[in-house]
């Protein structure tokens, strides 16, 4: 089995990598392409330098996503089960 290649056309790294080896996909200024081949698995990475380099709006846009993502895991708004925020108590009987 070869642990670099194509699969129908996408890449694919199955080799061990080191932290060497991402920051060269991610962050690599001597790579021209925003879209590199993964630094391990199947498919594509984002080159950030490039896509910094070329187009900052988009890349600031990119950083405050993943910052919204971040933060929304940290508070624990993404990992509430339905029905966790109804109260168990039973509500008040109505005067009338």
């Amino acid at each position: 089995m070869k642990l670099k290649g194509d699969l129908l056309g996408i890449p694919y790294d199955l080799r061990l990598s080191t932290i060497r080896n991402f920051k060269q996909r991610w962050w690599n200024s001597d790579d021209p392409r925003i879209i590199v081949p993964k630094a391990f698995g199947l498919g594509y990475d984002i080159n950030l330098y490039q896509l910094k380099r070329r187009n900052p709006v988009l890349f600031n846009l990119f950083l405050a996503g993943l910052a919204a993502v971040a933060v929304s895991n940290l508070v624990g708004l993404t990992n509430k089960s339905p029905g966790e925020d109804v109260e168990s108590e039973s509500p008040e009987p109505s005067t009338k």
